[in-house]
């Protein structure tokens, strides 16, 4: 209508926008006005067709280099508003807020859709086992795992329980009786509590071990119970996904998100502080305040690393001698691998740990070909524990038990990808390490994570040590100048 006032813009209310313009503000040193920080928004979300997260980080981004060019002016006033950032501070938690590793692209496939998954669920779909009629006071999952441990097969590993339910059924129940004096029923009912039997679902490694088991449990006496085992039914057998990070393939050669390298969700929140002060310091420059919440400089930090990425330094393991090479590929081909993953969030097929100096039952074969690798490459390394996986990707992390450096190498089919990477001495450089049939000497207490591969199966092996006596100082990441001592 010719004359009428023309009605202001709705303020964008989404929670990427109000994110922006916390980092922006901090970036220039001074609060965005109100509606050319909608303009700003809406333009980059409709005129250049982005998605909240995709305008988001290209607005940090531009605003990282508006810091820049406004280093040294005087432009510089207080930080945002407090009614802004009052509004974000509810989001912040000690730390990180967990928004910082949720990342929409690429989008995490449904579980149905997850190569990850596939590969979690793959392998021995008839390798679980019911079992029933277990008492009360063996209805409880650390007393059940000594039962195991104590009457299962020599030779053999003990099984995973994926599920045990306490009170699942009443086995030999007594009939409530209408013509009972009174407080009999008392007494029956008494009586009859006490008859509840658990039951279990109980992973095997595969489908030969399972069926070992079940001859050998089924019927057996046990501190008081008499096992009832079975065959579970169909939709209790595959793969547990317990304990396995579960996400997107990584294609070969590439890295996990950026912020999953800077920020690793796995670290507890005193090493999530220590890595944002590492990294702070790359971005004082354009740091308007010295004080700011701690997502604000994870956020400014990605978005330098993004302008301005991460210097790569190329090095690479000593080749194991054949003999060597062809015994421990060919035992871990034979491997039958444990259940479930003896480490929680990592993303990999399958992850084993053995104890050097300790009965590894089922796994006394493999145990003696790595030995010879290690004998090998260091004798006299005191390595306590060795972590041994198949198809181990991505999953950025510190290895906080180690007291000293690790051997790593990695076997198997694969053509490409499956590059070592870890974290330099200098937070804006990162070592890339070819351990493909290389033995290579590095130090696990930075973070490292494994690039996607392809062209087939990807086995590693890593020898490090927990014991306090064996501990060192860490000094770098990648120790170049490796030799074989055996």
């Amino acid at each position: 209508m010719v004359g009428a006032e023309s009605t202001p813009a709705m303020q964008p209310t989404s929670a990427w926008y109000f994110r922006w313009r916390q980092v922006a503000s901090e970036l220039i040193g001074e609060p965005l006005e109100d509606q050319a920080a909608g303009e700003l928004w809406r333009d980059a979300r409709q005129s250049m067709k982005l998605p909240p997260h995709s305008a988001y980080r290209y607005l940090v981004d531009e605003y990282f280099a508006s810091a820049r060019e406004l280093m040294n002016s005087d432009r510089r006033t207080e930080s945002a508003s407090e009614e802004l950032a009052a509004a974000l501070r509810a989001d912040v938690k000690e730390g990180l807020p967990q928004w910082c590793y949720e990342r929409a692209e690429p989008r995490r496939p449904k579980a149905a859709d997850s190569p990850s998954v596939g590969i979690a669920q793959q392998g021995f779909a008839g390798a679980t086992l019911w079992f029933g009629d277990i008492p009360t006071e063996l209805a409880d999952v650390k007393a059940l795992n000594k039962v195991f441990f104590t009457s299962k097969p020599s030779g053999v590993p003990p099984p995973f329980i994926k599920k045990l339910v306490k009170q699942g059924y009443k086995a030999g129940s007594i009939a409530f009786r209408a013509d009972a004096e009174p407080g009999q029923n008392d007494e029956l009912c008494e009586k009859e509590a006490k008859d509840w039997a658990g039951y279990a679902f109980v992973e095997f490694r595969d489908t030969q071990e399972a069926k070992d088991a079940l001859a050998h449990f089924d019927g057996r006496l046990v501190e008081g119970w008499k096992m009832r085992v079975q065959w579970a039914e169909d939709r209790h057998q595959g793969r547990t996904t317990q304990f396995r990070k579960l996400g997107p393939d990584l294609q070969p050669g590439q890295d996990p998100p950026l912020v999953e390298q800077l920020f690793p969700a796995s670290l507890p929140a005193e090493d999530l502080r220590q890595a944002l002060n590492r990294h702070s310091a790359a971005i004082a420059s354009v740091l308007a305040q010295p004080e700011q919440e701690p997502w604000v400089i994870a956020e400014i930090v990605e978005a330098l690393y993004r302008k301005h990425p991460r210097q790569e330094i190329p090095a690479a393991g000593v080749p194991l001698p054949p003999s060597l090479l062809r015994n421990l590929q060919e035992e871990l081909r034979r491997t039958r691998w444990p259940a479930a993953p003896h480490r929680a969030g990592m993303q990999a097929q399958h992850y084993l740990v053995l104890q050097r100096g300790w009965i590894n039952e089922g796994y006394e074969a493999l145990m003696c070909v790595i030995d010879d690798v290690l004998d090998w490459a260091d004798p006299a390394f005191g390595c306590n524990r060795v972590a041994v996986t198949k198809d181990f990707q991505g999953s950025p992390h510190i290895d906080s038990s180690d007291v000293t450096y690790q051997y790593a190498v990695s076997i198997g089919d694969f053509t490409s990808g499956g590059e070592l990477c870890i974290e330099g001495d200098r937070p804006d450089r990162v070592w890339v390490v070819d351990t493909h049939d290389r033995v290579a000497k590095i130090d696990g207490r930075w973070v490292h994570w494994v690039r996607g591969h392809s062209g087939g199966e990807r086995y590693s092996v890593i020898f490090f040590s927990t014991n306090p006596a064996c501990a060192t100082e860490r000094s770098r990441p990648v120790f170049q100048d490796f030799a074989p001592r055996g």
